[in-house]
């Protein structure tokens, strides 16, 4: 592990870093031995945009076995060769990176969409036959050897369908003004150590505002603020006319 990654944690207690900076540091923790298997659950949540693009070069070029958990598919595009699918029913292995893996089970699931509904037209004319012959005389017997077929044979399960991404819409009771959110002259931080300022930000309807920056810099400090988990060191922030406010915490 670099010196410049390992620096930020110099004299510092564990218990007082961010969640992104206790991230880097238990990253540390499991990269520090070079180990030949690495098993990796959510390595990317918390982490900055510098840290995630260079723990991707790292494990591209890592000489052991690596095993990844992620909902990050852009991550996994760049570091996975072998994708496993886990299912309700198995373990499918699929060669290539996250993109491929999406298209070779979308042929499988095709695949398997067709095997199903031609044995079940299969099902469909053996019953047919048994029901019509099997108390005919003359055809019993090949009714019998029909219905053995039918008790013999291994079913398949309808192959689940692809999954979809969920449609929700969300109304408010009332409309808001233009403008939404008003920062002005603001730092944050927590008892009196300014972690960022001064921060300025006007936020209209309509807009959609990413705050990127390095563990520790305060970008999560800055959401608590605007909700009044954490109060600002300094300046303030406006809410617009009828604004009403959701919070997800990471």
């Amino acid at each position: 592990m670099e010196a410049t990654r390992l620096a930020p944690f110099a004299g510092r207690a564990a218990g007082k870093l961010s969640g992104g900076m206790k991230q880097k540091l238990s990253l540390c923790c499991a990269l520090v031995h070079s180990p030949d298997l690495l098993i990796l659950d959510e390595p990317t949540n918390h982490l900055d945009i510098e840290t995630i693009a260079w723990l991707e070069t790292y494990l591209v070029n890592y000489s052991g076995a690596l095993i990844i958990v992620s909902h990050d598919r852009y991550f996994l595009d760049k570091v996975a060769t072998i994708t496993l699918d886990l299912t309700k029913h198995s373990l499918d292995r699929y060669v290539g990176n996250y993109s491929r893996f999406v298209e070779l089970k979308e042929q499988k699931l095709a695949t398997e969409a067709k095997n199903y509904e031609k044995q079940q037209k299969e099902i469909a004319a053996l019953e047919d036959f048994v029901n019509r012959n099997l108390v005919r005389a003359s055809t019993t017997k090949r009714a019998q050897s029909r219905r053995k077929q039918l008790e013999k044979m291994e079913r398949l399960d309808k192959p689940e369908a692809g999954k979809k991404a969920a449609n929700m819409t969300f109304q408010s009771e009332k409309t808001s003004g233009n403008v939404v959110l008003t920062v002005e002259n603001a730092a944050i931080g927590y008892d009196g150590e300014i972690l960022s300022e001064p921060i300025n930000l006007d936020l209209c309807k309509m807009n959609a505002v990413a705050i990127v920056g390095p563990n520790g810099i305060g970008k999560s400090t800055f959401i608590k603020s605007i909700v009044d988990q954490i109060p600002f060191i300094k300046g303030e922030k406006r809410f617009g006319a009828n604004v009403e406010v959701g919070y997800y915490d990471q």
